[in-house]
């Protein structure tokens, strides 16, 4: 009895654990772009000299994912390093209007409204 418990508690373990690794936030635009589309959301990842270009005057910028959905539109922001996302969120805040959602996770910078609080959750 004692083997069937030991062995279930194990196996329980190890699902919880690969539970926990899948769930963590993406690694990159095209990780987000698939667990996005999962909930309906049109993607657009940006990357290289057109993501520098598309958010002017801030530096480290990896890549931007930009997702629509019905009336609902957001942008993820993924910098280079925390510290990166940390200095151009004074930046963002200053172009962003006022009825917008920041958060700062890690290296991501995720910029939307109640609409897209699905895909908030992708970045946390």
């Amino acid at each position: 009895m004692k083997k069937y418990i030991m062995t279930f508690f194990s196996v329980f373990t190890l699902i919880l654990l690969l539970g926990t690794l899948v769930s963590c936030k993406p690694d990159n635009g095209e990780e987000a772009k698939e667990k996005l589309e999962e909930l309906g959301y049109t993607v657009e990842v940006i990357t290289g000299l057109k993501a520098d270009a598309t958010l002017l005057g801030i530096s480290g910028v990896n890549e931007v994912v930009k997702g629509e959905k019905k009336d609902a539109y957001f942008t993820a922001i993924l910098f280079e390093s925390k510290n990166q996302a940390l200095d151009a969120l004074d930046i963002i805040e200053n172009t962003i209007g006022l009825n917008r959602t920041i958060v700062v996770n890690d290296k991501w910078v995720f910029i939307g409204d109640d609409s897209t609080d699905d895909a908030r959750k992708i970045f946390d």
